[in-house]
């Protein structure tokens, strides 16, 4: 529980509990199905956090094309920075101040959204 008492979790609309912080930019989790990107993945592109993925972005062609950004040369992000990680994609880099220390900061990636 947060400060104001709500469970820093939320449950997508499938009704899978994600574990995804409610930090997450306001409606995110509730307008599109979040999950935890699997352990293999994490692995592979260096992920030593948890990383939210909405259905929209993980069912998407060019997922892993936009994973590569991870793998290229290191830039400075800030918390609470959004990042056009490219192939259509963006990653927000959150903070959760009710998770345990190596749990705290994640990433979260959706499709960016065109008007």
């Amino acid at each position: 529980m947060n400060a104001s008492n709500q469970p820093t979790t939320a449950t997508t609309p499938n009704g899978n509990v994600a574990n995804v912080p409610l930090a997450l930019p306001t409606g995110l989790h509730q307008r599109a199905s979040v999950q935890k990107l699997d352990q293999l993945t994490c692995t592979k592109y260096g992920f030593c956090g948890p990383v939210f993925v909405t259905t929209e972005a993980l069912q998407d062609a060019h997922f892993t094309d936009g994973l590569e950004w991870f793998n290229g040369s290191y830039e400075s992000v800030t918390t609470g920075e959004t990042r056009d990680i490219g192939y259509g994609f963006n990653a927000l880099f959150g903070f959760d101040s009710d998770a345990p220390n190596r749990l705290a900061f994640y990433v979260f990636i959706s499709k960016r959204k065109t008007h």
